[in-house]
């Protein structure tokens, strides 16, 4: 295994020690400063979820250590909110730069959907979103399907008035566990994680039940 920033113990972590270089990780780790587990029900917002996570995590370790939240709080942060500030960054005529940025392999942001995109669209849409992170009160999730923008609440009004700004000084992309591994010791900071889903088309001849399917009337 390659070498890596880990602790004294092989069992245990504590944030306040010091790294030094070992050959192995410790069999256990947990970032500080998580907030609690929230449900994307069943809509395919898990990106959503998972960037809100990450910016959770970031503002609950920032207030605690610059005096504006105390050990115990947290905030809240959209999940319907940022999906549809995504949307609405995303729109845009074919080749536009925000069309550009918005079309990753997989994800359905360009359709106009939250069915699907990429953590990574917080830094390709960067410019646009860092006035535009939202509290939960706000603009609470829905949990069914067809409600992508929905957000009643959100008037220019309260865009005028939004005291959060979020600023991105980099993002990185590890693809392997022990780069993973790594970075979470090092760094302390909560992950975005992302799978690969494959998908497999199969062709069925137009015979039989099938023959009255949209596909073999061309």
């Amino acid at each position: 295994m390659q070498e890596a920033a880990v602790l004294d113990s092989d069992t245990t972590w504590d944030s306040k020690k010091p790294f030094k270089t070992a050959k192995k990780f410790p069999t256990k780790f947990a970032v500080d400063f998580v907030t609690p587990l929230k449900t994307q029900d069943e809509r395919g917002t898990c990106w959503d979820f998972a960037t809100v996570g990450v910016l959770e995590n970031s503002y609950r370790q920032q207030g605690i250590a610059n005096g504006w939240l105390l050990e115990d709080e947290y905030m809240a942060i959209s999940e319907q909110a940022y999906g549809a500030e995504v949307l609405r960054l995303c729109a845009g005529p074919p080749g536009s730069p925000q069309q550009v940025a918005c079309l990753l392999p997989g994800n359905g942001i360009w359709k106009n959907t939250t069915e699907g995109g990429d953590a990574s669209l917080l830094l390709y849409l960067m410019n646009g979103l860092k006035d535009n992170i939202y509290p939960h009160s706000l603009c609470p999730y829905y949990p069914d399907d067809g409600n992508d923008t929905s957000c009643p609440a959100l008037t220019p009004e309260k865009r005028t008035m939004n005291p959060l700004s979020v600023k991105i000084k980099k993002m990185d992309t590890y693809f392997d566990q022990v780069s993973v591994k790594r970075a979470l010791l090092k760094d302390r900071q909560a992950m975005a994680f992302t799978t690969a889903t494959p998908y497999t088309t199969h062709y069925y001849p137009c015979i039989g039940d099938l023959a009255g399917e949209e596909r073999c009337n061309p």
